[in-house]
């Protein structure tokens, strides 16, 4: 999706310089402040993240919704020995 705003946990962990072992509070919150923006100007943007719960994807599809922007999920697996 060349051209596409995203919104990177892995690129906020780097700006924050919060590891991805410590507690994530502040990274998703700067996270989904930078949605918010994208989907108040109704411009499409990607959300990269790895490990995302089930718990993390309904929050992030409840919010989507409650701006009323399709949402489209992309699951990607990896080869077992990676």
């Amino acid at each position: 999706m060349p051209g596409q705003p995203m919104t990177s946990l892995d690129q906020i962990r780097r700006d924050l310089r919060v590891s991805p072992d410590k507690k994530q509070h502040q990274v998703i919150a700067a996270a989904k402040e930078t949605a918010k923006e994208y989907l108040r100007k109704g411009v499409s943007f990607i959300w990269n993240a790895t490990n995302v719960t089930r718990a993390m994807r309904k929050q992030l599809i409840d919010l989507f919704v409650a701006y009323n922007a399709k949402t489209k999920i992309i699951y990607l697996e990896p080869e077992y020995q990676r």
